[in-house]
């Protein structure tokens, strides 16, 4: 027995007949015939007196019917008993965010956030990934956005996005409109995320021996793009 076949049949009961409760279920008779049938098997007993006009319930269909009734209305209410459970959640969150989710995530997330949940108090402190482990396990933090690498056996991860690198340079430069390669690019200045960034240990992948000179380090995407913009180096940023 499930909460379909109850609704089947107490529509059958409610409209008095299997022809105006198709209708009204938008279902084949076929299909509300087979559900009443399997019901009634389940039972071991007969739910209805079949007339050629119609139907009549047996005295043990007028005992589930009253059931039926209750049974559907506790599962027609759970939508918006889990909703207003959710209105209920209330309190201090403490958030902890690296600089590039900071700008580019947080404030879409943040409104989504304060919509299902307006009773949460978010408090979001930006700092850099690699402290996020940290701050989660000594209590400063509840939730970190940034990224990771590896598990901690006492920490849930929940994927948000991927994202590759991708290399940005002036259309001013002699870079621009060819195919590079790492030997051009070492002859070029490099506007790079700090050291101890992931961001960073992914472009050092990239030149495995010889690096490039580093013109200047940010924890900002968009001063990077503007560096790179105004023809002063090379980047490698978020796609």
């Amino acid at each position: 027995m499930n909460s379909i076949q109850l609704e089947y049949f107490a529509a059958v009961a409610d409209c008095g007949s299997f022809t105006a409760a198709s209708r009204l279920l938008h279902i084949s008779q076929p299909a509300l015939s087979k559900q009443i049938r399997l019901l009634e098997e389940e039972l071991g007993t007969v739910l209805f007196v079949r007339y050629h006009h119609g139907i009549r319930l047996t005295m043990e269909g007028r005992l589930l019917h009253a059931r039926a009734e209750s049974v559907t209305e506790l599962i027609r209410g759970i939508p918006s008993d889990l909703d207003e459970m959710h209105h209920r959640i209330s309190g201090p969150l403490k958030i902890v965010c690296g600089p590039y989710f900071s700008r580019q995530f947080m404030p879409d997330l943040l409104k989504r956030l304060l919509l299902k949940y307006p009773g949460i108090c978010p408090g979001i402190r930006e700092t850099l990934s690699r402290y996020h482990a940290e701050l989660l396990l000594n209590g400063t933090a509840e939730i970190a956005i940034g990224t990771f690498r590896g598990d901690h056996p006492k920490l849930m991860y929940h994927p948000l996005f991927h994202s590759d690198i991708v290399l940005i340079r002036s259309i001013r430069s002699g870079l621009s409109g060819k195919h590079v390669t790492l030997e051009e690019l070492l002859s070029q200045k490099l506007i790079s995320y700090p050291v101890g960034t992931h961001f960073y240990e992914m472009v050092e992948r990239i030149f495995p021996e010889k690096k490039p000179v580093v013109l200047m380090d940010s924890l900002s995407s968009a001063t990077i793009i503007e560096l790179v913009r105004q023809d002063l180096g090379f980047a490698f940023v978020p796609e």
